[in-house]
């Protein structure tokens, strides 16, 4: 007798072993459905929420612990009893120095009391010169030992033991079952010796040089200038615009900072010395990157070597490639309101974005990036795998196809990202040009990456990138998604002002595609046979611009709006002083017409 499903009276064909009930076939698929959606409601969405909470441990002073303010009480007490300390111990050297003076001035008054008294009667011979002679070496010798290094070590002595009337201490509660070493800055014990670990981000490493050799100009005017105030002069500005046009060097203030053979493109760019890859930065002008020796939990010890260990295992479960770190350094941070760029090779590019791939930049994801990059994307991919749909699943096809591309055969190019910032005092006066409009070009044939030899205009967002790791799936997104060396801005760059534009220069097309938004596709390889410049740059020059987005589209016929837009488009297009007869061609389209509601003929106009 067959046995008859428990849920309608036709027999059974599945059996559960969960529930131990019988199912047909039709009501098994239910069944399943069912647990699937139980699954996810009761243990995927459960540890998502919990992890968020867990995150929140990141920002512990968030918490109402009052340990925090105790920590903060014996801080300051403590730093008092050092001051105090240091006050005494500076105030015995400077009683130390004093005293050693007034010896050796007393000792010269004497031999000056001995000099003047032969010079006064003229009787004297070669012994009283090489008596004379013995006490100055005696007292030049002695001033010399005290104010040398080695010397002034005999001053100090080195104690490590602190008589502290108090000390203060973290540790862990035994009988907790959450271990401590779960992420970074979650052990907070302390070592055996007591004393309490830094945070990894209070040891910061200062930067010797810029990383990007500025023209001899520059450098001179830049001693005149605090940190922040990088605008360009007017003669650098000239310099700039030249070379931008020039088919040798395009887009750069800097001298060249790359070795490239025009005549053996196989052979791989070199940095020349002194370029950004011969330092490991850890502040707030570069990118901190995960391979930093200064990248560390809080008990000292390196996340690095634990990172490579599992992208070790995950590489042996996978394919038998290779993945090169020896250049991985930090590459300085684009900021609001600079005039600056970063030239890397497309190698180094490459072993950014796996760091990116695998989400291993720090401080930089949502919900806790720091205060440094609260103006920066997120250049982890962690958001392109959540909420997965079918443009993201296209997108992971591109980037997944140039893994796959440059660990075949790495380029040997070099690709360059520009910041340019046009200074307050540089803004055109509109009303008083008199400059007619150029020749305009229409074509529905071609698409602007199509186009080559002009300067190819990407509809950014102000953060560049947009939503290329998320859903956003149109003109910008998918430039970066076939282009995806462009990514990297987002690594570097900060948000855009309305007097600022980002060129990105060089970055190869690895794919094809077909679609926009949501019907978007990748459509197999794609061979970029465009030509190098004589730095090995793809002659590629693409310049992010965001429009303004108009919630009500009356509001951009109102004339600042309309200036606005001008001087975004000025700061990006604007001619060499040194020859404003010349001209160069300019690929745009719609730009801030589609989902930013602008109207395409009053941008046509401007």
């Amino acid at each position: 007798m067959s046995t008859k499903c428990s849920i309608c009276p036709v027999s059974a064909e599945r059996h559960c072993e969960g529930c131990k009930n019988n199912f047909c076939q039709f009501d098994f698929t239910k069944h399943k459905q069912q647990l699937f959606e139980e699954f996810n409601k009761e243990i995927v969405e459960f540890h998502f929420e919990l992890l968020d909470k867990l995150k929140q441990l990141e920002k512990p002073r968030s918490l109402s612990l009052n340990v925090f303010a105790e920590i903060e009480k014996w801080e300051k007490e403590t730093i008092d009893k050092v001051r105090m300390a240091t006050e005494k111990v500076r105030s015995g050297l400077t009683q130390l120095i004093d005293k050693q003076r007034e010896a050796m001035r007393k000792q010269l008054k004497s031999i000056k009391i001995e000099i003047d008294s032969h010079q006064n009667d003229g009787k004297f011979n070669e012994i009283d010169i090489h008596q004379l002679k013995q006490k100055i070496d005696k007292i030049q010798e002695t001033l010399r030992q005290f104010i040398e290094k080695d010397a002034n070590k005999a001053v100090i002595v080195v104690n490590d033991k602190i008589d502290w009337n108090r000390r203060i201490y973290v540790q862990e509660d035994l009988e907790s079952e959450i271990d401590g070493n779960l992420r970074p800055g979650a052990d907070v014990r302390p070592n055996r010796l007591g004393q309490r670990f830094s945070d990894v981000g209070s040891s910061s490493s200062p930067s010797p040089r810029s990383s990007v050799q500025i023209r001899a100009n520059q450098s001179v005017v830049s001693q005149q200038r605090g940190q922040h105030d990088m605008e360009a002069t007017k003669e650098e500005d000239i310099a700039m615009s030249k070379d931008f046009t020039d088919g040798v060097k395009p887009g750069e203030i800097i001298e060249k900072p790359w070795k490239f053979n025009e005549n053996r493109p196989d052979i791989k760019p070199m940095p020349i010395k002194g370029s950004y890859t011969d330092y490991d930065y850890w502040d707030e002008d570069h990118v901190r990157m995960p391979c930093s020796k200064h990248y560390a939990y809080k008990n000292g010890q390196l996340i690095w070597p634990i990172i490579s260990q599992h992208l070790t295992s995950l590489q042996k479960k996978c394919e038998n490639h290779t993945v090169k770190f020896k250049d991985l350094k930090s590459p300085p941070l684009l900021k609001i309101a600079t005039n600056r760029s970063v030239t890397m090779s497309q190698e180094q590019a490459a072993a950014l974005l796996a760091c990116a791939f695998f989400c291993l930049f720090p401080y930089r994801s949502y919900p806790s990036p720091t205060k440094e990059y609260e103006h920066f994307q997120d250049p982890n991919f962690e958001t392109l795998y959540r909420d997965v749909r079918q443009n993201k699943l296209e997108k992971l096809k591109c980037i997944l196809h140039y893994f796959n591309r440059v660990t075949e055969n790495m380029p040997n190019g070099v690709i360059t990202f520009q910041r340019v910032s046009l200074p307050k005092d540089r803004f055109p006066s509109w009303r008083e040009l008199n400059i007619g409009l150029c020749d305009l070009s229409m074509t529905t044939g071609k698409k602007i990456e199509d186009i080559k030899n002009v300067l190819q205009v990407d509809f950014a967002n102000k953060y560049i990138g947009g939503g290329v790791l998320g859903g956003g799936c149109v003109q910008e997104e998918i430039r970066f998604t076939i282009c995806p060396e462009m990514l990297v801005s987002l690594l570097v760059c900060e948000v855009m002002d309305k007097n600022e534009c980002i060129f990105l220069i060089g970055c190869e097309r690895y794919s094809s595609y077909k679609g926009y938004a949501d019907s978007f596709e990748y459509a197999g390889d794609y061979r970029d046979n465009t030509p190098r410049d004589g730095w090995g740059r793809k002659w590629c020059h693409v310049i992010a611009m965001d429009a303004v987005y108009f919630r009500n589209p009356s509001d951009q016929y109102d004339m600042k709006l309309v200036e606005r837009e001008l001087l975004k488009a000025y700061t990006g297009f604007r001619p060499r002083e040194d020859e404003a007869d010349y001209k160069f061609g300019i690929a745009t389209g719609n730009w801030g017409c589609g989902a930013f509601h602008g109207d395409k003929q009053l941008k046509g106009i401007g």
